[in-house]
């Protein structure tokens, strides 16, 4: 069967992506109905715009995850393309987990203002990430400078001894 893990992959995103959409749908619906039901200064100008960034901030990541996941088809209807895997580690996690945080601080809006802040572990990460992504290489070339030279301060004997003892580790 031609292109059968593109007809696989299409699937999977297809229902990952209405999982995402139903628990967005859910997470604006309950914060609507209990702002709505809650008495009449529960809904502030503050609650207002806060939910309209997290509504954009939830949105952006989907449309991305969207665009990612959608399938293109040759002028005769044969599936081409399934496109991006939308589970798959990197730029579209991220965009998973910017979701999932939002709606996070969504629904924790709910008890208090102050839960804006659960949303700060988002650029916190991202700085962490580009820090450690910076000094990785510099670390694993420190690393292998320091396996090299004392591989190359051994005797041949010893170097053909510490070949055998890595290969019985291994």
């Amino acid at each position: 069967m031609a292109n059968s893990s593109a007809k696989k992959r299409v699937k999977s995103n297809s229902a990952r992506l209405t999982r995402l959409r139903l628990l967005i749908v859910a997470a604006n619906l309950i914060y609507i109905v209990v702002r709505l039901l809650l008495p009449r200064s529960a809904v502030t100008t503050f609650h207002l715009a806060a939910w309209f960034f997290l509504l954009l901030t939830t949105l952006a990541p989907f449309y991305l995850l969207w665009t990612a996941a959608r399938p293109r088809y040759f002028d005769d209807g044969q599936l081409c393309d399934g496109g991006e895997d939308i589970s798959a580690p990197g730029v579209l996690e991220y965009a998973h987990d910017t979701i999932y945080i939002s709606l996070l601080t969504l629904l924790a809006l709910l008890l208090t203002k102050w839960a804006l802040l659960i949303f700060a572990v988002l650029p916190t990460y991202a700085i962490y990430a580009s820090c450690a992504a910076r000094k990785a290489p510099n670390e694993i070339d420190a690393e292998e400078d320091q396996a090299v030279s004392q591989f190359a301060a051994m005797s041949r004997k010893e170097r053909r001894k510490a070949e055998r003892a890595s290969r019985k580790v291994r």
